[in-house]
């Protein structure tokens, strides 16, 4: 499958070339400098990293809280934590047939709180199965988020600041791979492992937080660096 995948890259990029060139040919490049003194940037930057720091965290430390926190025996939270990243993966598939029947906003904060509803389930655990089939609903809603977000980004900045902002949106999500996850590990191991599924719940309260105050600021503060969004 990835030999035709490329295959078929190979044979089309002429295709992707052209279109691309003739879609930047006129639009000015803005240097970085510029880029760096718009909070709307550093804004997306931000959501970026909790956004990958809440799926990576998901990943790294939900066999630890199952496991040790909650008895569940090993081989079951393995299958778990396995289908969190097939639920994702599933995700990323179904959203290419709906991406153009719903628009990014509308989709985005529904796959928001479709997470944070999957945490809170986690957090509280009605029940160990109703916890565990949380997970797979986190990662299924997770998945949509970061191509949305990234494929976002010309409908929330100038199209001169554009390639800047990508940069910095992928610098803020390595930091999110790194950072955050092992945040959540200082807090579960300090306070006990269950402070884990906390410090989900409270991650995706930042990212519903800050992708309206992302939506809101690209509105209200039309201006240099910046494009008004229609409201969904």
């Amino acid at each position: 499958m990835q030999f035709v995948l490329m295959l078929c890259f190979f044979f089309t990029q002429r295709l992707w070339s052209s279109s691309q060139q003739a879609a930047h040919k006129d639009v000015p490049h803005a240097p970085l400098a510029a880029t760096l003194r718009l909070p709307h940037v550093w804004l997306a930057a931000v959501t970026f990293m909790i956004y990958v720091g809440l799926e990576v965290s998901a990943s790294q430390w939900s066999f630890t809280l199952f496991t040790q926190s909650r008895g569940v025996p090993l081989e079951i939270a393995g299958y778990w934590v396995s289908g969190y990243w097939g639920s994702l993966t599933l995700g990323r598939i179904v959203i290419g047939f709906v991406a153009n029947r719903i628009s990014t906003a509308r989709l985005l904060l529904t796959a928001m709180i479709g997470a944070l509803i999957s945490t809170l389930l986690i957090w509280l655990n009605p029940a160990t199965w109703l916890a565990l089939g949380a997970l797979g609903m986190l990662g299924f809603c997770l998945a949509t988020i970061f191509p949305s977000l990234m494929s976002d980004t010309p409908h929330r900045i100038s199209a001169a600041h554009v390639p800047n902002a990508v940069g910095m949106q992928m610098a803020f999500s390595n930091l999110g791979v790194s950072v955050v996850p092992a945040l959540v590990g200082i807090v579960g191991t300090s306070f006990g492992l269950e402070w884990i599924s906390f410090s989900l719940v409270v991650l995706a309260l930042l990212l519903i937080g800050l992708y309206i105050s992302l939506r809101h600021g690209a509105r209200s503060q039309p201006g240099e660096g910046m494009r008004p969004v229609a409201c969904y």
